[in-house]
């Protein structure tokens, strides 16, 4: 999958699985006023992040960092896709695991060993700014 479609997949996974949950959705990953995540989703600001491949690693940009800096729900949902394109893990972080490092990766498929942990990646013009 080239990266638009990676990116593409991954906000579809996270649409539907929180419609499952009856959760209000609004994608807003193309609105000015919503910088630094995707989607609204009742009371969480959802950052996404789709993956391939065998990197465990995310990067927050500036404006992931405001938004996690300044929103208490503030999320990030990792959507990993295997060599057949097919969504193999599904991981969210609220804000409070992400600032204490204490993530681990959950397989969605239990039949494969667990992956190591998620490295999670701030990308800054700033150091001071984390």
């Amino acid at each position: 999958m080239d990266r638009n479609k990676v990116r593409d997949e991954a906000m579809n996974e996270v649409e539907k699985r929180e419609r499952n949950k009856e959760q209000f959705i609004k994608r807003v990953d193309k609105d000015e006023t919503h910088k630094g995540y995707d989607i609204l989703s009742k009371d969480r600001k959802i950052e996404v992040k789709g993956r391939t491949g065998t990197d465990r690693f995310v990067q927050m940009n500036d404006e992931n960092i405001t938004a996690f800096k300044d929103n208490e729900n503030f999320w990030l949902y990792i959507v990993h896709f295997n060599k057949d394109d097919k969504c193999d893990q599904y991981i969210t972080l609220d804000k409070n695991t992400i600032e204490n490092g204490t993530h681990k990766s959950k397989e969605t498929k239990r039949k494969r060993p667990p992956r190591k942990q998620w490295e999670i990646r701030f990308w800054v013009d700033d150091p001071n700014q984390i």
